[in-house]
């Protein structure tokens, strides 16, 4: 059995972690970045235009935005690190079993 078309889509944890960071920190990070993985960021993941949009919109091939999106959203993701909640590293398992006596 499918996934209920009528609920909603899943979101991102991108999409996740945007909604828990302030406006100002998301803008600034946003603002930081090159205009061409600026604009395919904001019309893609704030606007919500399909890729095929956002090449047409940008006059660049689908792949290219693909590309920008990839690496921008990359960029966001460094900027943005410190505001992710910290994670506990996980227990190293030894690789060598103590010999038994």
């Amino acid at each position: 059995m499918g996934a209920d078309p009528l609920s909603p889509p899943a979101r991102s944890a991108e999409a996740e972690a945007l909604d828990r960071l302030a406006d100002s920190e998301i803008l600034d990070a946003l603002r930081d970045l090159p205009e061409e993985f600026r604009v395919a960021i904001y019309l893609a993941d704030i606007e919500g235009y399909p890729y095929k949009e956002v090449a047409e919109m940008m006059g660049t091939p689908i792949g290219t935005v693909m590309s920008r999106l990839h690496r921008g959203r990359s960029k966001l993701r460094k900027k943005l690190a410190r505001y992710a909640p910290r994670k506990i590293a996980p227990q190293r398992i030894p690789t060598e079993l103590p010999a038994l006596s």
